[in-house]
Formats: C-alpha cells, structure tokens, sequence
C-alpha cells in the first residue's frame, strides 16, 4: 500500500460517505451486462459487434471469456442479478458453480470479490479481484473493481495505477472517468476530478440507471462543495433527491443542503 499521510478525508460528510462499493455494484450492472468492455489488446483479444459501446465503438471480448462454457457464463449472470438484489448468499452459490464450471473465469472472481467486499470480508475481497486481474490481465472491469476498493481505503496512489490501466483497457466507459474522479477527490485534486466527472457526464448513455446519475451528481456536488462553490453544489445535489429521493445518496445530501453556508436559491 502507498503512502497516506498527505491525504486528506475522501468524503466530506458525512464521515461514512458513499462507498466505491456503490460504484462497484453499478460496475457490474453495466460492465456484464453488456459483456467483457476490455480493448485492444489484439494477439490477445477479439471485437464482439453484438455489444455496442457509446459512441460507436464495441466491446471487446477476451480469450478468458471465450473460453468459458455457457454453464459458467450462465451462473455469473445469475449471480450479477443476484448481487443487484441484495441476495449475497444466492450470489455465492452461483459463482461456486461458475468456478467449478471454469476455475479462472475472470469474471466470477471478480463478482466474489465484490460480494466479498459487501460483507466485509476485506482480505478476502481483494485476493479476489487480484485473482481476476491474475487470470485474464485485459478484463477491464476487474481492474475498476480493485481501484474502487483502494478507494474505499483511502489507497489513492494504488487505485490509481488501477485506474490508469482500466482507461487503456476501457477508454470509453463513463465509470472508468467517474471513478477516476472518486480517486482525485480524496487526493484534493478537484479540478481533475471536475474534468473527469464531465468526462463520464459525456460518456455516459442516456439511458443509464438512475443510481449511476446520481452517484455522478453527488460526487459532482461533493467536489464544488470542498472547492468552495456552494452555488454549483446545490443544484446537483437536489437532483440526487429529486431523482433519487428515498436513497442513501439522497439522504447524505439532504445534510449537506441542511448546512447553513449553502445558500437558497
């Protein structure tokens, strides 16, 4: 782990904030579902047109992927659906069956560290996600989910470097950039993460979950707010409770739109 000294508190209040882990569980929602999002690595990797990316581009699927039988692919799709639920053991029982199907299958480790990291179980979370990264080096998204648990911990300088191979494996996924802005928030790096949360802005569909706009809009608010902006905080965080309202995210920022320096409109 890096050196964090010099780094101030990730989220600004309150204390508890909203986890990577949130980022994580959208991770899955929109990485798997449109299939392994890894890009071009050639001798190693092969473009599937049947999932289209924003902008036109595709997804890439890997050789890890493509080896996997359908019984393996099967069971972590059951058990994505089952983590999105909120039904952790279901989860485990598919990823066993996914694991037994096909032992390295990157995926399937990725998806037990994430439930790993959603119980707590911390250590075994990230022997996960490394063993997913280990097994298939071009799965994006295992790389993302590592960087949001460093970010949980405050290991900015670690999730960087995650974050920095995510973008040349997914250069055009909105998460990668939102993350990225996570990263840079705990490092008061503000106004890159500004940029990189437009970035996601831009990149992001139209079409997206309505928990994934308003983490952006949260972070967003959050970020104005430790750079002194009050103005430009509160619209983004009242989005959050209108589109949101009886959410966690809508919750933390309705105590921040209580604190007195923020101005009315």
């Amino acid at each position: 782990m890096g050196n964090e000294s010099h780094r101030a508190s990730h989220w600004i209040f309150p204390s508890s904030g909203p986890s990577g882990r949130i980022l994580l569980v959208l991770a899955i929602s929109f990485a798997l579902l449109l299939g392994v999002t890894s890009a071009r690595e050639s001798s190693s990797q092969l473009e599937d047109p049947r999932f289209p990316l924003p902008g036109g581009t595709h997804a890439i699927t890997t050789i890890n992927e493509l080896r996997a039988p359908n019984a393996a692919r099967s069971a972590v799709e059951r058990a994505r659906e089952a983590v999105l639920k909120n039904k952790f053991p279901e989860a485990h029982r598919q990823i066993h069956r996914a694991l037994t199907a096909f032992p390295n299958y990157a995926a399937a480790l990725m998806l037990e560290g994430i439930v790993d990291a959603e119980e707590q179980n911390f250590s075994s979370a990230e022997r996960n996600l490394n063993a997913a990264i280990k097994a298939d080096p071009f799965y994006g998204p295992a790389y993302l989910a590592l960087a949001a648990r460093y970010n949980d911990t405050k290991h900015y300088d670690e999730a960087l470097l995650l974050l920095n191979r995510a973008m040349q494996l997914m250069p055009t996924s909105w998460m990668v950039y939102l993350e990225l802005a996570n990263t840079e928030t705990g490092m008061e790096k503000y106004e890159a993460a500004l940029r990189h949360i437009e970035q996601a802005e831009v990149l992001q569909p139209r079409n997206s979950h309505s928990d994934a706009r308003a983490m952006m809009h949260f972070l967003k608010g959050c970020v104005f707010m430790r750079i002194g902006n009050q103005i430009r905080a509160r619209p983004e965080l009242e989005r959050v409770i209108k589109e949101k309202p009886n959410s966690e995210l809508a919750r933390q920022s309705r105590q921040v739109l209580a604190q007195p320096q923020l101005p009315e409109d």
